[in-house]
């Protein structure tokens, strides 16, 4: 008689719901920062690049840009690293991982000064 319980470990369900205490331990989605951009006075813009040379398609951007069509970040999600990749200027001057559990720096790191130089 099997039960449940002693099931083989390494049985994975195909389907499985996320507990409230994974929920925030890794970057699945660029939802989350789309919606406090949002809240902090940002325009986003959800876009898939080109595929990479290799032929593979690269993970969907959002490009953050202020009330005036200024281009200030673009965020992505690390296929592997499990963070966010926010690179400041959008031309790619400086990149910076930002865990899930520190998605409010986003906002405050795309407003530095120190970074963003000069307004």
């Amino acid at each position: 008689m099997t039960s449940a319980h002693t099931a083989n470990p390494r049985e994975v369900p195909a389907q499985r719901q996320t507990t409230e205490g994974e929920a925030g331990q890794h970057a699945g989605t660029l939802e989350p920062v789309r919606a406090l951009l949002h809240a902090e006075g940002f325009t986003t813009t959800l876009t898939r690049p080109n595929p990479s040379p290799s032929g593979r398609p690269l993970p969907e951007e959002l490009n953050v840009t202020d009330g005036h069509g200024w281009e200030l970040a673009k965020v992505a999600v690390g296929a592997h690293s499990r963070h966010y990749l926010v690179t400041l200027p959008p031309q790619g001057n400086k990149l910076f991982m930002v865990r899930p559990e520190d998605i409010g720096d986003i906002p405050r790191l795309i407003r530095s000064p120190v970074i963003a130089g000069p307004a």
